[in-house]
């Protein structure tokens, strides 16, 4: 619609003095009219229809004065219409949004399969239905699902807004759109066209009076800066304004910003099975949620290469994309690509910021901080920091949640950095970046201060201690997230032959592979053996060959035999003579391992008594530990549980002493499985959950815990255990320990019902007693339910159920007179109570056996009772149970008192 032009001046008075001019022709004609046709009288009581009469005279000529005056019909407003003289001196026809409601939806389509964020969506709701102007910014990495989460949210509270729904784009393609094209745009799609020359302030002005008063709902795309926003502001009571951009805009009056995470696992699964339904009923989909890192674009593209794929399983995929990260990065299915994604916020780096983003590749891991990526980017560590904030801020770079691993990256986005490194820098300076990297980890694994030798922690006494450096937890925390960027590092150092310095970064991670149960370190052992094979360094070389085979080993069911049979049959035959004595009787240690799994059982019991009684005259007393424990699994594998847990016993009792923490841990394993004492009990079992539990979930806490579980199991403690067992399936969720879910999950289906029917017997027990002191029931009819209760808890293994059931039985036998059972009740309940080592029902049931033998006049057993009672009540520090079974004593003392004066 072209502008409307003002009329000149002669213009103006010329249609005023026509205006006069029918008026007063207007008015002579009327009143001749009248006049002529009525009395004077007539007019006079009529002079209001002669007034109104005469208005409607005028306006008809006013109209017939417009139209003669009008110069062309397209450039007069329409009834819609009402003209705006803008900022500028400019003038432009409005027309009404009002009148143009439908007209306004310009969402596009929500995506049919967008899935999960139920969180955010509800919170976005409330938020932009909440009243008022109403500006919420969506922020996040590239490809993380900002545009499609908005658009999801923007379609769920398009019905409070029934002015209209716009949808801006504030990007075209990689650039920004200026401001001044922007409004342009905006006016345009509301059907406002701006003349060409309209300037911003014109336009803005423009745009503000189409919105005021207005209920609009607003979708900004992809903004770059808070100036794009700010313009573009609705003024209505009841608007809102919902953006999505990689930056947080912070700085937008009134903005609630909103940070916009990858998916977790549930979502993202289920996000992949919606996209692939034909791939719903492979296990190993799951498998692909690792390499996409919650990245739902990276989600998407692997359902594509799923659908080119349909004879391949899912782990098949994510294996190849896990080994080679890369190959998702540049993956494309259509349009989508993540490397295109992510290069749009690398773009708009500074060349200072580029080059540091490039060197985080040289970092070799996802988290990190500082100290560590400083040196790669050849910087001081207090430079380093502010520019991986600004790094944060571009949304390549997030905050890691431990203290000191600062900086986190998405996996996607390190494989980019690597990707940028690759192609920008040269072979000199990726190399420098390497060394300068190999010395800061290794200053970095110093500063732990984890090992005083191989296996002593530093550990705090306090049983609250936080995950830090220099503790046992602190220390595998550590390691464990640096172990990605140790594995990608020195497999870049082989790979640029700097042997000395790959071999040297392994010998580093040795004391942690070797009492994590860290799957990974089998690359990392294979890395470093081939580095110092080629370097020629024979003794490392032996060293980590020895650590690889122990590794394996520790890895129990998951162990690489042909590995270690091949290491062992290559090394020991050919050993330098330099060769340290702990690294030959590591290797003795070892072969009886070998032994052992080829079912050579005595000779692997002879090569362990050797090795331990070698390792005691030298003082190597971790490996002397080590042998003891092997012969105890020797034992237990033999069948000869009761030998087996004497050695356990006696290299437990090392540990504890020398602070091996780990090593006293697999030992505790051993003296469970050779004794099955109730590990609620056993004091060196109750001190070495009591390290377990301030240590890092592990692969080895799988099979601690469940052994633990077991053994809880086996005393009759289900629910204890059913609780255990999900604290073992839990994490062996969150490590991804895919081959011992089946077998958790086996366990918590077998203790379930069991302890359900626990604490039904347990409910039943208690109203039981309950309802016989009060008398609601007669004491021959609890001593049936008691017996009944006391079956199913021996059924259960129970032993402390059993005997607490018996000494109630037993009371309520002796309220009958029926002594003899009752004594053979309590008795039982004595014995069972002794062997658990209850000091309340031993107390107790000596307690009632003494006044079974006052009833039976037995004076003095029941004196030698009372006292024993009263002994083990003090003893376990039961008070309460003291001054019953002396108020007992005092009754049993008048009872015979009265006996003997009487006879």
């Amino acid at each position: 619609m072209s502008p409307r032009r003002r009329p000149a001046a002669w213009q103006g008075a010329a249609i005023a003095s026509g205006l006069a001019a029918l008026l007063n022709a207007a008015v002579a004609f009327n009143t001749n009219l009248l006049s002529a046709l009525v009395p004077q009288s007539a007019v006079a009581a009529h002079r209001y229809w002669f007034i109104a009469s005469t208005a409607v005279l005028l306006l008809a000529a006013a109209g017939l004065a417009a139209v003669a005056v009008r110069p062309a019909r397209a450039e007069t407003p329409s009834r819609d219409e009402a003209p705006l003289v803008t900022a500028d001196g400019g003038a432009v026809i409005v027309r009404s949004l009002q009148d143009h409601g439908p007209q306004f939806q310009q969402l596009p389509g929500s995506t049919s399969d967008f899935t999960g964020r139920d969180g955010e969506l509800a919170a976005l709701h409330e938020r932009l239905t909440a009243g008022g102007v109403a500006v919420v910014a969506l922020y996040g990495m590239g490809g993380v699902g900002k545009s499609a989460l908005a658009l999801a949210a923007a379609h769920q509270v398009k019905q409070h807004f029934p002015d209209g729904q716009l949808f801006v784009k504030l990007t075209d393609g990689a650039t920004p759109v200026p401001v001044e094209v922007l409004l342009r745009q905006v006016l345009i799609s509301l059907e406002a066209p701006p003349p060409p020359d309209a300037g911003e302030q014109a336009m803005l002005a423009l745009y503000r009076s189409l919105v005021t008063g207005k209920r609009l709902l607003i979708v900004l795309d992809n903004a770059t800066d808070e100036r794009q926003v700010r313009c573009l502001v609705p003024t209505g009571p009841v608007s809102a304004m919902l953006v999505t951009g990689r930056r947080p805009l912070d700085a937008v009056e009134g903005a609630h910003v909103v940070p916009v995470l990858p998916m977790d696992d549930d979502d993202g699964l289920h996000l992949l099975c919606r996209l692939a339904p034909d791939r719903t009923d492979d296990a190993s989909l799951a498998a692909l949620l690792e390499p996409c890192g919650g990245l739902p674009l990276a989600i998407r593209i692997c359902a594509g290469l799923l659908r080119r794929r349909p004879h391949d399983a899912a782990g098949v995929l994510a294996q190849s994309l896990k080994e080679e990260q890369s190959r998702l990065l540049v993956a494309a299915v259509g349009d989508l690509e993540v490397r295109a994604s992510l290069a749009l916020s690398y773009a708009t780096l500074p060349p200072d910021l580029a080059r540091l983003f490039r060197r985080l590749g040289c970092v070799g891991s996802t988290d990190f901080n500082a100290e560590i990526a400083a040196p790669a980017a050849e910087l001081e560590a207090g430079a380093c920091e502010p520019l991986l904030d600004e790094l944060v801020e571009a949304q390549l770079v997030m905050h890691s949640p431990f203290g000191f691993s600062s900086y986190r990256l998405h996996v996607l986005v390190r494989a980019f950095a690597i990707d940028r490194l690759d192609a920008e820098e040269d072979t000199a300076t990726i190399n420098r970046a390497l060394i300068a990297y190999v010395n800061g980890f290794a200053l970095a694994v110093r500063r732990m201060s984890m090992f005083a030798d191989a296996t002593r922690f530093n550990v705090a006494d306090d049983e609250d201690e936080d995950v830090r450096p220099g503790t046992v937890a602190g220390t595998h925390v550590w390691f464990r997230i640096q172990m990605p960027r140790v594995i990608s590092v020195t497999r870049w150092m082989v790979g640029y032959e700097q042997f000395t310095n790959a071999h040297q970064v392994v010998a580093l991670a040795e004391p942690y592979l070797l009492t994590s149960g860290d799957v990974r370190g089998r690359e990392l052992f294979g890395l470093g053996l081939a580095a110092a094979l080629a370097a020629g360094a024979d003794a490392p070389a032996a060293r980590l060959a020895v650590a690889t085979c122990e590794h394996e080993i520790g890895l129990a069911d998951r162990a690489d035999w042909p590995r270690i049979e091949q290491l062992a049959a290559q090394f020991p035959g050919d050993l330098p003579p330099d060769l340290p004595a702990e690294t030959r009787l590591r290797w003795d240690v070892v072969r009886a391992h070998l032994a052992l799994h080829a079912g050579d059982t005595d000779g692997a019991l002879r090569l362990a008594a050797a090795a331990e009684a070698e390792a005691a005259a030298l003082e190597l007393w971790t490996i002397r530990n080590s042998a003891l424990a092997f012969r105890s699994r020797c034992l237990l594998i033999r069948g000869d549980r009761g030998a087996a847990e004497l050695p356990a016993r006696q290299a437990f009792a090392d540990q504890r002493q020398r602070g091996d923490y780990f090593g006293l841990l697999r030992t505790a394993e051993l003296i469970m499985l050779a004794a099955h004492p109730d590990p609620e009990r056993d004091e060196d079992l109750q001190y070495g959950h009591r390290m377990f539990d301030r240590l890092i979930e592990t692969p080895h806490n799988v099979r601690y815990y469940a052994i633990w579980a077991a053994c809880l199991e086996g005393s009759g403690k289900w629910w204890t255990a059913l609780q255990q067992y999900e604290e073992v399936l839990r994490i062996a969720r969150n490590r991804r320990l895919l081959d011992e879910l089946p077998k958790v999950t086996e366990a918590i289906e077998r203790c379930r019902p069991n302890a359900a029917r626990w604490e039904t017997a347990r409910a039943h027990f208690r109203e039981t007693n309950l309802r016989l002191g009060e008398g609601a029931i007669t004491p021959e009819f609890a001593i049936g339910e008691f017996r009944a209760i006391g079956d199913e808890m021996r059924a259960l293994h129970d032993l402390d159920a059993v005997a607490t059931t018996l000494v109630s039985l037993g009371v309520a036998l002796m309220h009958v007179g029926r002594l003899d059972e009752a004594w053979e009740a309590q008795t039982t309940a004595l014995g069972i109570a002794t062997d658990v080592d209850e000091g309340f029902l031993i107390a107790a049931a000596k307690d009632n056996c003494a006044d079974i033998a006052t009833a039976r006049r037995d004076w003095d057993l029941a004196a030698r009772l009372y006292d024993e009672a009263e002994a083990e009540a003090l003893r376990r520090g039961l008070d309460d149970l003291v001054e019953t079974v002396r108020r007992d004593r005092a009754a049993f003392e008048q009872q015979r008192a009265a006996w003997q004066s009487a006879n």
